[in-house]
């Protein structure tokens, strides 16, 4: 094999070399995966999920939902406060499905929690935002907490809550205990059974006469732009 050949194999396996390096450092400092649109948990093998997918079954709604209870359609999220593509999703998608189908009375919107291992803050943001919806104010803390203004760290989910102008004593009693984990929990224990491992994750269904139950039939995997939903809740609207 001549220099010439041999120098430039070098190269290659210099810079295949880096790049690995620089990727477990990534991990190593942030606590995230270098991924396209969502977060997954380590050690779970599975191939690129498609965009949309078809899907059977059932599911909860949740408590914490958003919208007109004469809507016939539920969109589902399941996402972590620590995962950035849930946080651009906040930024940047969930304000137009908001004005499109939730405030027109067509999509009732559900939040539950998937916080993954690799986030070291995600679980107790969660609870975070549960002790503020025992305030009544779920959503402005999941706005809060998405904005990144306070960060996630106890403090900051304290600094949160005062700017949010709750309570601060029962917040921070709530925070502190471990009741509160087991709302979470619940909504872990669904997020296995639909073999959810990434986050964000988004079902859509039907919503049944019993009004806390989905008959699920599509799969959105990531943080997708607007127009994904738009389409696929379209479609759905129409055949409702």
């Amino acid at each position: 094999m001549n220099s010439w050949i041999t120098n430039a194999l070098d190269r290659a396996m210099t810079v295949a070399t880096l790049a690995a390096a620089v990727g477990t450092l990534w991990v190593i400092i942030t606590g995230r995966p270098i991924l396209t649109h969502r977060s997954e948990a380590p050690g779970v093998p599975r191939p690129a999920p498609q965009v949309i997918e078809d899907v059977t079954g059932q599911t909860a709604l949740g408590t914490n939902t958003m919208g007109e209870q004469e809507a016939t359609l539920a969109l589902i999220e399941f996402a972590d406060f620590q995962c950035p593509y849930c946080e651009r999703y906040a930024r940047e998608t969930l304000t137009h499905i908001q004005d499109v189908f939730i405030k027109t009375g067509k999509v009732i919107y559900a939040f539950r929690h998937a916080p993954l291992p690799i986030h070291e803050f995600a679980k107790d943001a969660g609870k975070a935002a549960e002790c503020a919806a025992q305030q009544g104010h779920f959503w402005e803390m999941h706005n809060r907490l998405f904005s990144g203004a306070d960060g996630l760290t106890h403090n900051g989910l304290i600094s949160s809550a005062q700017y949010l102008q709750l309570d601060v004593v029962p917040f921070t009693i709530c925070l502190n205990g471990a009741s509160i984990e087991s709302r979470l929990m619940t909504d872990l224990a669904a997020a296995r059974r639909l073999s959810i491992t990434a986050t964000p994750t988004f079902f859509i269904g039907r919503i049944n006469s019993d009004k806390q139950t989905v008959e699920l039939v599509k799969r959105i995997n990531g943080a997708q732009p607007y127009q994904t939903f738009e389409r696929v809740l379209a479609s759905l609207s129409i055949k409702s």
